[in-house]
């Protein structure tokens, strides 16, 4: 066991350390709250920029709804060549019959 007595700071030193202690702990608690502020804008960005991705795909899936509402169907088109056709048919069958009652 040491009979040394224990070493004190004076006074003035002791209380500057107690001040630059307490400044250097409310730099780091300012920090450490900026650097939660720089989170929370980050992270409020990044749900804006989501947003407004998600209202740009639900446009455009709204858009290619409406296109599709107007897409002619298959059996439709085949429908309506056939009928094509066969109009055609009538018409030509007509026309030659004029033809060969005036050529007569």
């Amino acid at each position: 066991m040491s009979n040394r007595e224990p070493e004190y700071l004076p006074r003035h030193e002791a209380d500057a350390l107690a001040k630059s202690s307490a400044e250097a702990l409310r730099v780091a608690i300012e920090n450490h709250e900026a650097v939660h502020d720089a989170e929370r804008r980050g992270r409020d960005k990044a749900e804006i920029n989501i947003e407004r991705r998600l209202e740009g795909m639900n446009e455009f899936r709204a858009q290619l709804d409406r296109q599709a509402a107007n897409f002619v169907t298959k059996g439709f088109l085949a429908a309506a060549i056939i009928a094509a056709v066969t109009i055609t048919g009538i018409v030509v069958s007509i026309v030659s019959n004029i033809i060969r009652t005036i050529t007569t």
